[in-house]
């Protein structure tokens, strides 16, 4: 499990180049006013967003097939150096936000606890998807089918309340 960041950014630090899903709301409308409150809440999530990422990349080999479960984050797959890469989400302004962000990956409107694909993966990554999951053993059932014996799942969720 990740665990959220112990302290807010230091003053000064801006948004990685490329970093612009690094957002504490999924709502895709707000991420421009997310970014720039300067809130100890948006630091704090900008903060874990950018661990999150950091981490992602140690767990995932560059040229992987990757499915992303949940789309809050529209720049993932190019992020974590996917080769292939399928994103699913259930709200179509969250899969619309990502195609804008990623247009060489798929991204389907999907509900993640109901959705079939006839591939596999090397990695599947759930980020922030929980949250609206009212069924995770569903979810999880479905991921299962597109795993191989050595696919690695990655689940990590920010969650205000550690603040």
């Amino acid at each position: 499990m990740i665990q959220p960041p112990i302290t807010a950014p230091k003053p000064g630090w801006g948004p990685l180049s490329g970093d612009d899903w690094l957002t504490p709301s999924a709502d895709a409308s707000s991420v421009a006013g997310a970014r720039t409150s300067g809130s100890p809440a948006s630091l704090a999530a900008s903060s874990f967003r950018r661990e999150l990422l950091r981490l992602l990349r140690i767990h995932i080999r560059p040229g992987s097939d990757v499915l992303q479960v949940g789309c809050h984050m529209p720049n993932l797959l190019a992020q974590v150096g996917a080769a292939r890469g399928t994103g699913i989400d259930s709200r179509p302004d969250v899969v619309a936000a990502a195609r804008r962000a990623q247009p060489g990956f798929s991204f389907q409107l999907a509900d993640p606890q109901a959705f079939e694909l006839d591939q596999t993966f090397d990695t599947v990554v759930i980020t922030d998807a929980v949250a609206e999951l009212h069924d995770i053993q569903a979810c999880l059932e479905r991921i299962r089918r597109v795993c191989k014996p050595t696919t690695r799942v990655l689940l990590a969720y920010y969650n205000p309340a550690w603040e």
